[in-house]
């Protein structure tokens, strides 16, 4: 987000600050790899650096726990 031209959220360098852990499992009864399936999970967003002059303020709307999941795997 820039206004006059300074960066104040957001940016290139906007990121979370630790890597997010994504535990996933099946939603299925059972699941096959070779034939894949639909898996889901949660997952947390740490604390963002690097969005600009209102990283502050942006940091703590975006992180927290509880970001659900949901993939098909598909066997190409």
């Amino acid at each position: 987000m820039k206004t006059l031209g300074i960066e104040l959220a957001g940016g290139a360098n906007c990121q979370a600050k630790q890597i997010s852990s994504i535990n996933l499992r099946s939603t299925q009864e059972e699941f096959l790899p070779t034939e894949g399936g639909p898996i889901a999970g949660t997952f947390s967003i740490s604390d963002l650096t690097g969005c600009g002059f209102l990283n502050n303020l942006v940091s703590p709307l975006t992180a927290g726990g509880g970001n659900a999941i949901a993939l098909n795997l598909i066997n190409p």
